[in-house]
């Protein structure tokens, strides 16, 4: 229905799938983990997507079709802001090991999923997500207090994570320049942050002032490498 062709020999795969694709996807068995074992580059785009988060035989589909090509060296997922469903995958079942390229440009994550994913993605080195917020602190931890917080509590991980793509910059715009130097403590090799063309300006500015803020001041050495961002 879907395919015709070696499964065996299948190298890269584009798919556009709604909620009934997924379901049939999955339920006749069309992709399973080891179905397709020459993939290295997996687009996924969920079109008519709607909000499932209460619906769990959903989330299960959803997750196996995500699981699809699990040595797959570039994955794009693309279409949902299911951020949680998303990490959840990757933390639980751990089944992308050689991811080296991430790119989930619709997603808004919080500060902990972004961690979430490079922890559990050891081969990771670039990553495109959409906006990056800070809502959520962690119980009796000031704004002042995050970036000795976020050592002691995860690093050093993500060695091979270098590159961060942001599609989208807006409203919370400092905060996202604020995940970026979080992360940047905690992976040694991150050195380049990649905003919206059209904000790279702004950015640049506001990494400048935040670098030099008291929160991050006392680690402005180690963060000025992400100041020769091209």
């Amino acid at each position: 229905m879907f395919f015709r062709g070696n499964s065996a020999t299948l190298e890269s795969l584009v798919l556009e799938a709604d909620h009934d694709d997924i379901v049939k996807l999955v339920d006749r068995g069309v992709f399973t983990p080891t179905s397709h074992p020459k993939l290295r580059h997996v687009k996924i785009t969920l079109i008519e997507y709607y909000d499932q988060e209460g619906d769990d035989e959903y989330k299960e589909h959803l997750w196996q079709l995500l699981s699809i090509a699990p040595n797959a060296a570039v994955r794009s997922i693309l279409g949902s802001n299911q951020s949680s469903m998303i990490c959840s995958a990757i933390s639980t079942f751990r089944g992308f090991p050689n991811i080296q390229i991430l790119d989930i440009s619709d997603v808004t994550l919080e500060l902990w999923e972004a961690i979430t994913l490079i922890q559990y993605l050891p081969l990771l080195s670039d990553l495109h997500t959409g906006l990056v917020c800070l809502s959520e602190f962690p119980v009796n931890v000031q704004v002042d207090e995050l970036p000795m917080y976020v050592l002691a509590k995860y690093a050093p991980m993500g060695q091979r994570f270098r590159c961060w793509h942001v599609t989208r910059y807006g409203i919370f715009d400092f905060k996202t320049v604020e995940c970026v130097l979080l992360v940047a403590l905690i992976c040694p090799n991150f050195d380049h942050c990649v905003p919206p063309k059209d904000h790279f300006a702004q950015f640049m500015k506001e990494l400048v002032m935040c670098i030099r803020s008291d929160e991050f001041k006392d680690h402005e050495p180690r963060l000025r490498r992400l100041l020769f961002n091209k």
